[in-house]
């Protein structure tokens, strides 16, 4: 989150001299171009009233995840994109060269970013269960501080919740919220609810006050709150679309956070595949099952089923074993495209690790193959059978997130 900070009239003089004159036209047109056919990937917004974005241009992959900070303390928040372990930021909301590029913790690692130790720049911190390692610098290595805050299957946001400069963490279970005023362990200095458990949830400073509060996002309406409470919203706003990727910043540097997006959902590219068949836990890219599909798929996408949550239960062989159920707070995983010559055989090996039987008897299996919408398009999603979700209720965690990875 940008912070607000005061220039004198020398700053300011050599700031306007140090400016790249070359790159506001270029910026310009590619925004024109993009937004008039569509085909952005980021879209940004200055202010709260919905309608189209002031900001739009292509920076990454459609498939990357996309990340906003302010990387050089210039006051303006701007974009980057996450993939893998590695990190590809711009100093500036448009195309181009990234202006840090970087590797930090592994390839499952859920990252957050904040400003840390109040030098007004943001940087990263990768969390592991309930153990959070924190970066001071845009650069790889080991990091300058770690410790354990709340749960594991707790979903953690950053902000600067009281005002004093430096990002902290608050854990949500459920609707309620555990905001922790230092980057340490122990008891939560405040706890509120809000909203609803599947919400969406974005924080920034909508108002310019200095302190950050929470925004809920429910399809492509974004309900605003400027306290950190429970109630309605104070604001409500219309902008983008229901499978956006949403996030924020001050764009402008004026000293409010406001709405963006990234529309990376694609459709994949010919050869035209069949039916893609969705892995959303042991057998996804870095977790500890993947050689089970590894080589075998000739595309692989993110994506995210909007009807499911998942859910995951204790296993003695794996750090979780994860559950597909019917729910609204939305799955993430990875949509595997098989080759149209090796779909079949591929499927039916799927079956099998899974233990799915087509045409068998629910009440004799763990899983049964469903047909899904994601937001690339419908998929095949292993989603556990009544009887195990009975079971899984009982004894499991749902995981607020989806995302496996996070978990």
């Amino acid at each position: 989150m940008t912070k607000r900070r005061e220039y004198g009239l020398i700053g300011i003089l050599a700031f306007l001299l140090a400016l790249p004159l070359t790159l506001a036209p270029a910026a310009a047109h590619a925004a024109v171009s993009c937004t008039s056919t569509d085909s952005c990937l980021f879209y940004l917004n200055n202010s709260w009233q919905g309608g189209k974005a002031d900001i739009g241009f292509v920076f990454g992959r459609p498939t990357d995840t996309p990340v906003s900070g302010d990387w050089n303390g210039d006051g303006t928040d701007t974009i980057g994109v996450h993939r893998s372990n590695m990190y590809y930021l711009r100093e500036a909301n448009s195309g181009g060269t990234p202006a840090h590029t970087f590797a930090y913790g592994r390839t499952t690692d859920a990252p957050i970013i904040g400003d840390w130790d109040g030098n007004n720049t943001d940087t990263l911190a990768v969390r592991r269960g309930n153990i959070y390692h924190f970066k001071n610098s845009l650069a790889g290595g080991q990091a300058d501080h770690v410790t354990a805050y709340g749960k594991t299957g707790d979903e953690v946001f950053v902000g600067d919740w009281d005002g004093n400069g430096k990002d902290t963490l608050t854990v949500r279970r459920g609707n309620l919220f555990y905001v922790k005023n230092s980057l340490a362990g122990g008891q939560a200095d405040r706890v509120f609810a809000y909203g609803k458990p599947g919400d969406e949830i974005l924080v920034g400073d909508w108002d310019g006050n200095g302190k950050d509060t929470l925004t809920v996002r429910r399809g492509n309406a974004w309900h605003i709150r400027n306290d950190l409470a429970g109630g309605p919203a104070q604001q409500v706003i219309v902008y983008g679309r229901a499978k956006d990727h949403a996030l924020v910043g001050d764009w402008d540097g004026n000293g409010t956070d406001t709405p963006g997006v990234f529309r990376g959902y694609v459709t994949p590219a010919a050869p035209a595949y069949r039916t893609p068949v969705m892995v959303y836990g042991t057998l996804r890219t870095g977790e500890q099952a993947y050689y089970i599909v590894s080589g075998t798929y000739a595309a692989k996408r993110t994506a995210r089923a909007l009807d499911l949550d998942l859910w995951v239960t204790k296993h003695p062989f794996y750090r979780a074993w994860p559950w597909a159920m019917p729910g609204k707070g939305g799955l993430t995983g990875e949509n595997l495209y098989f080759s149209n010559a090796t779909y079949n055989y591929q499927v039916s090996r799927m079956d099998r690790w899974e233990g799915y039987v087509p045409g068998g008897k629910p009440s004799s299996m763990n899983y049964i193959r469903e047909l899904h919408p994601t937001n690339l398009g419908n998929a095949y999603v292993y989603v556990a059978t009544p009887w195990r979700q009975a079971q899984v209720r009982q004894n499991g965690t749902r995981v607020p997130s989806g995302d496996f990875a996070r978990y």
